[in-house]
């Protein structure tokens, strides 16, 4: 459930409301990246799980407790997009309007990457 690279854990996180921390160690892999409503960004944190890629989280949570809100705001994105992309209704329609050519589907094609890690694909 919370391993791999599309663990369900993630729907359950987004479902509940939590602001989820994807961690990864070969190549990073996220739903719906580079859509305009729901790319990680708007809603998550995510790093490489090396010294430099912790640091940098651990920069960027610091200066989410410093700015009045933004946590709040994170986690309003979330909870707006929890039906639509992270349940299964929301991803079974996000999957059949990708299939129908529309336009307004948040998934993007992207390559498989090769993995080597233990918890890969």
């Amino acid at each position: 459930r919370g391993r791999g690279r599309s663990a369900f854990a993630l729907a359950e996180a987004a479902q509940l409301g939590c602001i989820p921390v994807y961690l990864y160690d070969d190549e990073e892999w996220l739903p719906y990246q580079g859509s305009l409503d729901a790319d990680w960004s708007r809603f998550g944190l995510s790093a490489a799980a090396t010294p430099v890629g912790l640091r940098g989280l651990a920069a960027r949570l610091a200066r989410l407790w410093r700015r009045p809100g933004a946590l709040d705001r994170l986690r309003a994105t979330l909870l707006r997009l929890a039906a639509t992309h992270f349940s299964h209704e929301g991803v079974a329609d996000q999957i059949s309007r990708f299939l129908l050519g529309s336009s307004n589907s948040s998934l993007r094609c992207r390559r498989r990457p090769n993995s080597s890690s233990p918890s890969g694909p």
